[in-house]
């Protein structure tokens, strides 16, 4: 599951900045409202911890996914 969650946001990376699932990925929340009690983890948190539990610094993941070779 987690190399799944690596090659789907791995891919994303590597779009063109017009696409949307790259707008989407990026893209904060302007208006709304919390939850009260708690708030859900988003993607983006769930996508931290898998790189941490898999050895790969969050901030060197963009460069390490557009250095990819194509075989």
């Amino acid at each position: 599951m987690q190399a799944a969650q690596l090659r789907c946001c791995g891919h994303i990376v590597r779009m063109d900045d017009s696409r949307i699932p790259k707008q989407t990925f990026y893209g904060q929340l302007c208006h709304g409202s919390r939850r009260p009690g708690g708030q859900y983890k988003q993607y983006k948190d769930c996508l931290k911890a898998t790189l941490t539990q898999c050895g790969i610094s969050p901030s060197n993941f963009e460069s390490l996914a557009s250095d990819t070779e194509l075989s």
